[in-house]
């Protein structure tokens, strides 16, 4: 079955090979934009970035300063901004998520010594501290998450029987979203936890994660035990009793944490795990309408980011080099595009996931683009925007202190990421303007000659071939020069006497790239990126040899034109074919032998005219088994023979020459495949011509012919060939 390939897209506005690989509709002409954040004044030099709006103005985050660690929202204009911690005590504080616009923000604050309160800011001075679900004894909470209007908040609190994940409703109060029953294959003591990491932009579904212990206590009995006693000299003089009390000794049987969903009707839900290792999952993050879901898992190779959709969890990899430990921690609106961190050989890397594409390096894919990190490693990435444009994260600076920072038109890095359709990478290239167009035939070479006087001559571009060219096609070359004055030429050399073969002068756009054997290449343009228009005929490279340089024409487009955009798109061929010659009518047939040098000669019938050469020598050079060798026989049918061509004599066993009529297939084999000739009379259902042609052993190239039998003077009508290479995929 055809594979379905990435589609590859461009603008005509670039004109170098790197930026027109595979541009989306999203990214057409954009270069993503890295800055620090910096950090907070005074204190250690160390910011971390949590979050970012849906519109990806405003990051939430955590920064050192003169008063201690303090929370910051930053905006492009004005810049890292202080959250004032709830007052009384230590300054301990920390923005953990932020509202759709920007203007409310979650986290944890801290009063008194040590005391930790889930907080939400809403613009005004002082932070509102949202309690927690008990009332007495030990208390904690924090804020992880907050809706897209600010009105409700998620995290994790203490509560009469442990930590709980929380919901925070404005007017209403905190709610405990309880945890998950697990399915635990020890009996013992039970203990329960849970925290919410997210919560969906309407505020409808909550994720985080759920973990439970199971334990045994067994009381171990007092006991006594006699000690020796010795003085100053080392002498024995007796002995003590020490008693030593019964205690309690508790031992871990079972653990395990596994991520959840919760909505108010359905509840709390399991998300499940990845298979092997031990039960661990968890769920950073949701998409809007609450199918997508992303975080982490754990199998037996180690930790890995994972994306549930619709409930079905899968595993996103992670770099080469390192251990296995990658997490997914934002995700956009529409579920498609996540980023989070990865391990490379370096240590922990920022990453970014597309549904479509898969991971990528995110200081990989800025220094492919030319983006210049002056020094920079960035380690994780916290936040994307709901278009996907804007991503937030932490790194490490140029001064090696830690420090949060923001990349914008972000989109544009996925380009890197599409696998381009076979031949394209590298060589894809779009030229708007003049050119000459022309019908190129199979096995040549062409030279475009420009002139601007009919007396004096040059080469435009460079020699074009077509050696490996499966079938005539049509082609076009750019030319520099308008035609109105300038004369142009297209011959095998630069000579222009030379010149053989017609051209066409044309004007629009031409889609330059090199073709892969065995694919389907169709272009497309678009002037919106909404509506994609098809045009020119599909381009089956299935018979070619090998790559070729290609070109589309887009002549619909005057010169003048706004912006267009391209992509090409590819489907692997069902079948490959390879290119042949065919004659009808009547042929020698010559049975060879391996290792066996032949020549054919023929002379006139009744005469003793010296005999000639038909052909050069022929042998089974390159082929592991015999096979036999074909050629026209020229008419009227001269008298023939088979000699050797070192000594010109005559073989003794003329038997193996013999004659026969009908249609003739001549091809060359390649090593390591297997071929057959087939025939049709409708195009569309094929039949064998002769038994298939193994090539798996062979040593090289080897000329084969295959003869479909028939009366060449009352030859069967509609006939067609082709030859078809089985032995390999494209």
């Amino acid at each position: 079955m055809p594979i379905r390939q990435k589609a590859m897209r461009f603008s005509l506005l670039h004109l170098t090979a790197a930026s027109l690989l595979a541009i989306p509709t999203w990214a057409a002409n954009s270069q993503a934009i890295f800055q620090g954040l910096g950090d907070l004044s005074g204190g250690a030099n160390s910011s971390s970035a949590t979050g970012v709006s849906e519109d990806g103005i405003t990051v939430s985050g955590i920064s050192s300063s003169t008063a201690g660690t303090e929370a910051f929202k930053w905006t492009e204009v004005g810049g890292l901004v202080v959250l004032s911690d709830i007052e009384g005590g230590n300054v301990s504080a920390g923005a953990m998520g932020v509202s759709s616009n920007g203007a409310m923000t979650c986290g944890f604050g801290t009063f008194g010594t040590g005391v930790v309160r889930a907080t939400r800011w809403d613009g005004t001075a002082a932070p509102t501290q949202l309690g927690t679900l008990n009332t007495s004894g030990y208390r904690y909470s924090q804020g992880a998450g907050i809706s897209a209007d600010g009105s409700r908040v998620v995290g994790i609190s203490s509560s009469a029987s442990g930590l709980r994940a929380f919901v925070w409703v404005s007017g209403t109060g905190m709610s405990n979203l309880g945890f998950l029953i697990p399915n635990a294959t020890q009996s013992g003591d039970f203990a329960y936890s849970s925290e919410a990491n997210a919560i969906s932009s309407n505020g409808q579904t909550v994720v985080g994660s759920s973990s439970y212990t199971v334990s045994e206590t067994v009381t171990i009995p007092g006991r006594t035990e006699q000690l020796p006693r010795y003085d100053d000299e080392g002498n024995l003089i007796g002995y003590e009793t020490i008693y030593y009390p019964p205690y309690d000794q508790t031992t871990v049987l079972e653990q395990g944490t596994q991520a959840f969903s919760w909505t108010s009707a359905g509840g709390m839900v399991a998300l499940g795990d990845l298979s092997g290792g031990g039960l661990f999952s968890e769920a950073n993050a949701i998409s809007n309408d609450g199918t997508v879901i992303v975080g982490g898992g754990q199998h037996g190779a180690g930790n890995e980011g994972v994306v549930w959709t619709n409930g079905v969890i899968s595993s996103i990899g992670d770099f080469d080099g390192g251990d296995t430990a990658s997490l997914l921690t934002d995700v956009t609106a529409d579920g498609t595009i996540a980023v989070g961190q990865g391990t490379d050989a370096l240590g922990e890397a920022a990453l970014i996931w597309s549904s479509e594409f898969g991971i990528g390096n995110l200081n990989t894919l800025l220094a492919e683009q030319g983006v210049n990190l002056g020094g920079w490693r960035l380690t994780s990435a916290t936040g994307i925007s709901s278009d996907g444009q804007v991503i937030v994260g932490n790194g490490i600076n140029p001064s090696g202190d830690p420090e949060a920072w923001r990349i914008t038109d972000a989109l544009s890095l996925l380009n890197i990421l599409i696998p381009p359709p076979a031949g394209l990478q590298e060589s894809l290239k779009v030229v708007r303007g003049h050119a000459a167009r022309f019908s190129a035939e199979r096995g040549r070479s062409y030279q475009l000659l420009e002139s601007t006087n009919l007396a004096t001559w040059t080469t435009e571009g460079e020699l074009f071939s077509t050696t490996n060219a499966g079938e005539a096609f049509e082609h076009a070359l750019p030319i520099t020069l308008e035609p109105s004055s300038s004369f142009y030429l297209l011959g095998p050399s630069s000579v222009p006497s030379e010149a053989d073969t017609p051209i066409t002068m044309i004007q629009g756009t031409l889609l330059q790239f090199t073709s892969e054997r065995g694919y389907i290449y169709q272009p497309a343009y678009s002037d919106d990126l909404v509506t994609w228009t098809p045009f020119g005929s599909p381009l089956n490279t299935s018979s070619d040899l090998g790559p070729v340089e290609r070109t589309f024409i887009d002549t619909s487009v005057s010169l003048d034109h706004p912006k267009r955009f391209y992509r090409i798109d590819t489907t692997q061929s069902d079948t490959l074919t390879v290119p042949f010659d065919l004659h009808v009518g009547p042929v020698f047939k010559v049975n060879m032998q391996l290792d066996t040098p032949y020549q054919l000669q023929t002379r006139p019938r009744f005469t003793n005219d010296p005999w000639e050469n038909l052909g050069e020598p022929f042998s089974t050079e390159g082929a592991a088994t015999p096979h036999s060798y074909f050629t026209a026989m020229p008419l009227p049918r001269p008298s023939f023979r088979v000699v050797t061509p070192s000594s010109g004599e005559p073989l003794a066993d003329q038997t193996i020459l013999t004659l026969a009529d009908g249609a003739l297939i001549s091809f060359t084999s390649q090593p390591g495949s297997a071929y057959q000739v087939q025939k049709t009379t409708d195009g569309v259902t094929f039949a064998n011509v002769g038994a298939a042609i193994d090539t798996v052993s062979d040593t090289g190239p080897t000329s084969r012919n295959i003869l479909d039998p028939f009366d060449s003077t009352n030859p069967p009508v509609g006939v067609s060939y082709r030859v078809v290479e089985t032995g390999l995929e494209p």
